[in-house]
Order: C-alpha cells, then sequence, then structure tokens
C-alpha cells in the first residue's frame, strides 16, 4: 500500500492503529478550525495524550502533511469502523469562524489529493450521498460536530465532481524505469529529528552516510567502494520509492556528525558514479562482514537477482556480521589493502554490473567537490604530486580525466 506523491512534509503521529483491518474504499474530509501549518498540524498530533491524527493535511498554501501513512488507521473522525476504511484528510482554514473558508489553493489541492487516493486504492468514483452510506464522507456524519465547516460542506458535490471527472481522464504516466540523469535530492526520515523528512542533495547525504558505515581510516580505494555503493543504492531507493513520501529512513545509516576528509574524498573521487546492470541501477546490498562466503540474494530474500550471487570471499576472514549478500565492508578492506582498485573491489562483489555516471560524467556546480577536496587538503598542508591527484580524484575513469587536469589549471601555482 504506498502513501501520496503530493506530500511535502512528514511527522508520524503514533496515534493510530497498525495495520488497519479493511481495505480503503473511503475518504473522509475534516477541517483544522484554524490556519494551521502542514508543520503545526503535525505538531497537534504528535502528543500521545492528544489520541488524534488523520492521514493526510492540507495547508492554505496547498501543501500536503502526512501524520499517518495510509496502511495505518489513523485516530479522526470518532468512528473506527469509518477510519479503518478511509483516508482522512484535514484541511486549513484561511480564516477562523464565520463558515470556516478554506483558501482556493487549499480546495484545488484537495480535489488533486482525492484523485490520487482513488487512483492508488483502485476506488472507482467519489459517491456524496449526504449521509454515512456514501464513500465520500464528512466528520460530522459520525459525531456532533460542524466539522469540516459550512464552506467545505456546500463544495462536497463540487469536490466530488472534479475528483471524478480527473478519474475518468487518462491517468499521467508513471515515470519510465531508467538510470537516473542529474543530481537530485534525497528525501531522509530520521527519528533524531522528531520522524521528520529532511531533504538534501544525494552528495551531501553520501557525505554523511559513508563515515557511518566504514571507518575513514581505511584504505580510500575501500572508501571509493562504499561511496559507489552507498550511492546506487540511494538512487535505487529515490526511483522505486517514487510514489512515497520519503526515499530512505534510518535503516540506512547516516550520521552528519561523522563527516570526515579522508570520506569527503572518497565521495568526491567517485562524485556520480554508480552501479548498474543492463541499463538499470543495481540493487548494491552490502553488510559488514560474510564471513568468507557471500550469500545470494535468492537465498536470503528468495529474489534471484545474477549480480548478487553466493560465492568464496577469501579476503573476509570476520566473523559473519549482517545479512552476508553483496559487498563485504570488511572483504572490500581487505581487497584494498592487498592492493585492489575499487572498480576491482565492486567487480567481485557485483558481477556483470557496470560503472555508469548519473547524467555528466563532469560535474558542474559552482564549486565542484574536486575542488573542495583539493581546498581541504591545501588547508590542511597536504601538498602532493598531480598524478595523486588524477589517480584518486579521477577514481582512475578516463572520462574524469580532462576534468581534473582542468582543476589542476586553476590550482597550478599551489600544486606540485
Amino acid at each position: 500500500m504506498s502513501n501520496s506523491p503530493l506530500v511535502s512534509y512528514v511527522k508520524i503521529s503514533p496515534n493510530s492503529t497498525n495495520p488497519r483491518n479493511r481495505t480503503i474504499c473511503k475518504i473522509t474530509v475534516h477541517h483544522m478550525a484554524g490556519n494551521l501549518t502542514i508543520e503545526s498540524c503535525g505538531d497537534v498530533f504528535f502528543p500521545t495524550t492528544h489520541n488524534a491524527s488523520s492521514n493526510y493535511g492540507i495547508g492554505s498554501d496547498g501543501r500536503v502533511g502526512m501524520y499517518v501513512e495510509e496502511k495505518n488507521r489513523a485516530w479522526t473522525s470518532s468512528s473506527a469502523a469509518n477510519d479503518h476504511q478511509a483516508v482522512t484528510i484535514e484541511v486549513a482554514n484561511s480564516a477562523t469562524g464565520g463558515n470556516w473558508p478554506v483558501s482556493d489553493m487549499a480546495l484545488a489541492t484537495l480535489i488533486e489529493l482525492c484523485t490520487d487516493i482513488c487512483r492508488r486504492n483502485n476506488i472507482p468514483k467519489l459517491v456524496f450521498t449526504g449521509d454515512a452510506a456514501g464513500n465520500f464522507t464528512q466528520h460530522n456524519y459520525f459525531s456532533a460536530t460542524v466539522c469540516p465547516g459550512p464552506y467545505l460542506k456546500e463544495r462536497f458535490p463540487y469536490i466530488a465532481d472534479e475528483v471524478n471527472k480527473k478519474l475518468c481522464a487518462a491517468p499521467p504516466a508513471p515515470p519510465s524505469p531508467t538510470v537516473p540523469t542529474g543530481s537530485q535530492v534525497i528525501r531522509v526520515l530520521t527519528a533524531w529529528t522528531g520522524n521528520t523528512v529532511k531533504t538534501m542533495d544525494v552528495e551531501e547525504y553520501l557525505r554523511g552516510v559513508v563515515p557511518s558505515e566504514v571507518y575513514p581510516s581505511w584504505n580510500i580505494e575501500a572508501l571509493k567502494a562504499q561511496a559507489v555503493a552507498a550511492r546506487s543504492i540511494a538512487y535505487k531507493k529515490i526511483e522505486s520509492n517514487h510514489g512515497k513520501p520519503y526515499d530512505v529512513d534510518d535503516a540506512i545509516a547516516y550520521n552528519p556528525d561523522k563527516i570526515n576528509p579522508r570520506t569527503d574524498m572518497a565521495v568526491a573521487a567517485t562524485h556520480g558514479m554508480i552501479l548498474t546492470y543492463k541499463g538499470m541501477t543495481a540493487e548494491t546490498a552490502y553488510s559488514a562482514s560474510n564471513g568468507g562466503q557471500t550469500v545470494s540474494a535468492k537465498e536470503q530474500w528468495g529474489s534471484d537477482v545474477p549480480y548478487l550471487p553466493a560465492q568464496s570471499d577469501p579476503f573476509d576472514k570476520n566473523k559473519a556480521n549482517g545479512h552476508g549478500v553483496g559487498m563485504s565492508q570488511w572483504g572490500a578492506k581487505g581487497r584494498a589493502d592487498a592492493g585492489q582498485g575499487f572498480e576491482a573491489i565492486l567487480a567481485f562483489y557485483y558481477p556483470g554490473t557496470e560503472l555508469a555516471f548519473v547524467g555528466s560524467a563532469l560535474p558542474s556546480p559552482e564549486k565542484t567537490p574536486v575542488e573542495i577536496t583539493v581546498d581541504n587538503a591545501l588547508a590542511d598542508g597536504v601538498i602532493v604530486d598531480r598524478e595523486y591527484w588524477l589517480n584518486v580524484l579521477s577514481g582512475n575513469n578516463p572520462a574524469n580525466h580532462e576534468y581534473i587536469k582542468a582543476v589542476f589549471d586553476r590550482y597550478h601555482a599551489k600544486l606540485k
């Protein structure tokens, strides 16, 4: 069961029943009885003492927040029977009291959100009957309340008609699953920020992931292998979670407090590099140690993934720690210490995959990660020769050599 891609803010409320016990077949609309932002609405629903929540909220600016995932029942309508079947929506009021109006932006978003809910849950039509018998219902059908207010009540027939018009039209084509074509942002759900979603550039995200996964003191080739594997997973998550409110959660390590110059160098050296299989982003699973033998994806998860086979790994001499599928982080260190480059490390753990770049092989921000890495090294008093920088920063990839040389030209007065 998916959630709406219209969501731009998430704060999961503990006030819910998980999972719901009925199939979603209804939508119930409420008003906030105030001009709350979607963030403020999330704050209201977060304390366990409040005993209330909704699946979604819409602010007067038209933004959508999510407080309870659709797979779970929100505590919204004073009716467990209704809420187990309904996706519930709180809408902000643009003015307090009177007929409790809502903004045009909020009303337009409500229509779009209802359409999206119907499409994803195979609800063919919104039926407004003026009572609880229909599948488009109001809070006041289940409790002695004025909610959702006169303004929205009067517009229920209009909302249902507009939604049904959109349902009759051809739905927008889903994006084709292909290798991503440029720099993207990733949405990270983190418990340490109160179960809110933090949005950041993928490369910035990796700066906090790589040192959380492996020791920054390790061989640079092992760090680069980890950077590519983590970046590939990040882009795979972005693709597969397109219709969800966030791409990754705390299950994938991310800690910006651990950012380190050596892992920054590994991220910069492999900027934009991912692994692909037959033109698609690879699912680059990894764990701490396989104990000398990788585990196949079929054995571990029941899915036959050709580039995640079972094979002997003599470079991992540690006790097994983790699922054992794909790259062993300690095995990658052993291989790097033995002289293998990150390309060879990745080729062993993900046989049949190919290295590719997200978008252009040459990054083009105002100040590139390579330049930042050089600046940091110079600030630390590290002056090394041109060949070293060419190998480390290009990732031994010829496609990057001209770019790296251009960077050197800007720094020729500082480098040997």
